[in-house]
């Protein structure tokens, strides 16, 4: 009879190992602890962790990167894209503490067809289109953009460690000549720019975004959407998408003649700085375009005519 509770812990051990295996919803709760356990989410106590991990509340960002849609293949690799994820648009190659970072935003990639998904401003891709799309990350966006038929992707980022992962997770749309990286922030003139990161995240717990600071340490280049666009030779654009820190405004009014020639749909994020909806807005009625539009309290979708319902994400 003293054995039975060391055998009693073996069997529970073999149920959770097989639930693991089962299920990925319970295989990315225990790879969260995992992560807790080892220090890697010092930003998020342990009692806000046990509570996101057992929300299913969908208006809480805990009750959507839980679930299980992304799990984590490996993390053998070197900084600064140590791990690989597997998700239902493919692999995407990033650092170990942005996990629940890469859950949330691939969770939004999937909601690019779905009009219900965050208050219909999600924008919508059609075969054949071509995607701008600035603070690119680590490829997510874009490579979500390939999967529902963008012909092509010009996916700007400046920082350099994120430039690498994305080489890692767009691999095959750049052989296929279908994605165009390029190594800059998107700005209102060419030139340089300084930035820095905003530290840790202490929602999700990893790396926050960086941002153009004057006092930051990372100097980058700075180009022009209309100077890519005309460099490259691009004959249409048909999406503009921004997720940029406050430097939306910027980027948009560097993107006026782009705007103005081929009347893009424009979707940019509108809660990184206090006064973003007026900017953003104020720069597209310069900018004089004709487009209807859609807003809540963190973005913005500028369209032309009806956003069709299309099928729901592969």
């Amino acid at each position: 009879m003293r054995f039975l509770p060391w055998a009693a812990a073996v069997a529970l051990g073999a149920l959770l190992a097989c639930a693991a295996a089962l299920h990925p919803a319970v295989n990315w709760r225990l790879s969260v602890l995992g992560l807790k356990a080892t220090g890697r989410l010092a930003s998020v106590s342990t009692v806000d962790l046990l509570k996101r991990l057992t929300s299913f509340e969908r208006d809480q960002n805990g009750g959507r990167w839980v679930m299980g849609t992304v799990t984590l293949a490996h993390a053998s690799g070197e900084a600064p894209c140590e791990a690989v994820f597997h998700t239902p648009i493919g692999d995407v190659h990033a650092p170990l503490e942005d996990e629940f970072d890469i859950e949330w935003f691939v969770d939004k990639a999937i909601g690019l067809h779905k009009k219900q998904t965050m208050d219909g401003l999600m924008p919508t891709i059609e075969p054949g289109d071509v995607v701008i799309e600035t603070g690119a990350w680590v490829g997510i966006f874009a490579k979500a953009a390939l999967r529902y038929g963008a012909a092509r992707v010009i996916a700007i980022e400046p920082v350099p460690d994120n430039v690498e992962c994305m080489r890692r997770t767009l691999a095959e749309g750049i052989a296929a000549g279908r994605v165009e990286i390029v190594e800059a922030a998107a700005w209102s003139e060419s030139g340089t720019v300084r930035m820095k990161q905003q530290g840790p995240n202490n929602f999700t717990g990893g790396s926050e975004g960086w941002n153009v600071a004057p006092e930051g340490d990372l100097e980058v280049r700075a180009m022009t959407i209309d100077e890519i666009v005309a460099e490259l030779g691009l004959e249409r654009v048909d999406l503009i998408e921004m997720d940029i820190e406050g430097s939306e405004r910027h980027a948009l009014a560097g993107a006026k003649e782009t705007i103005r020639r081929f009347a893009p749909d424009v979707a940019a994020c509108i809660h990184h700085l206090p006064d973003d909806p007026e900017a953003v807005m104020g720069v597209m009625e310069k900018i004089g375009a004709d487009y209807q539009l859609r807003r809540n309290d963190r973005h913005v979708l500028y369209f032309n005519g009806a956003i069709a319902t299309a099928p729901a994400a592969p």
